[in-house]
């Protein structure tokens, strides 16, 4: 799976049972539940549910200086969407899979906020909660951390996505804000950090075992997709 930036939604549910997860955001969750190894784990099921080029954020990029495309009406109310889908599958569990348009800085209300700031940090906490909101009380979120990115270049008017994209301080500067978002409500939130075994030392792993893990430096591949779960589950399991 490539990157996009219509706002296009999709929806997938993989796997039969009465063990509920939820998979929502952008478009790296969406292949995650799309290529859930479904035969692995007997009893579960995972519905995804995401609109590709749309990020947790609010979808206005301003790379290297210039305003990207116009906001995208589709990315306007992406948690009513996610919420339709923890609410119509019974979820217990949500993964929320974040980041990769969300390291960006970004076009808000008439300002343009650098990633790296405080007004970023305000305004990517303010988004965080009100997705949390739209999952319901009783959830288990899974947020997957911002992890080593390396895109070929990904050029959209004129301006190559992948630079600030691959940038490992912009993808700190988000984790640092997931990690403080789970902190607040460690009763129910889980900051989990796929770099743990998709990188060394800051640089991507491409190769597990001979298999290739992701097929663009950023969406993953059958094969790293079932490593993804076979290092999550464990996680999840005990609030399944």
């Amino acid at each position: 799976m490539t990157d996009d930036t219509s706002g296009s939604p999709l929806d997938t549910t993989t796997g039969s049972g009465d063990k509920k997860i939820a998979v929502v955001g952008d478009s790296v969750g969406y292949g995650l539940a799309f290529q859930f190894p479904a035969g692995s784990y007997p009893g579960v099921s995972v519905t995804g549910s995401a609109k590709i080029g749309c990020g947790t954020a609010k979808q206005w990029l301003v790379v290297n200086g210039v305003r990207q495309w116009q906001d995208n009406p589709e990315c306007r109310d992406v948690f009513s969407g996610w919420e339709n889908a923890v609410k119509s599958s019974n979820a217990k569990v949500v993964v929320w899979s974040m980041g990769g348009w969300d390291v960006y800085d970004h076009y808000v209300d008439g300002k343009v906020l650098k990633e790296q700031s405080p007004e970023y940090a305000r305004y990517y906490r303010s988004r965080l909660e009100k997705g949390l909101a739209a999952f319901g009380p009783k959830t288990q979120v899974f947020i997957p951390k911002v992890t080593c990115y390396d895109q070929p270049k990904f050029e959209v008017e004129g301006q190559d996505l992948a630079l600030d994209r691959n940038d490992p301080a912009r993808a700190k500067a988000l984790n640092a804000i997931i990690d403080d978002f789970a902190k607040a409500h460690s009763d129910r939130v889980h900051a989990v950090d796929p770099s743990s075994w998709l990188c060394k030392d800051g640089k991507p792993i491409e190769k597990i075992d001979v298999k290739v893990m992701r097929e663009d430096g950023v969406h993953y591949t059958s094969d790293g997709a079932k490593t993804f779960w076979a290092w999550l589950m464990p996680q999840l399991k005990s609030h399944l």
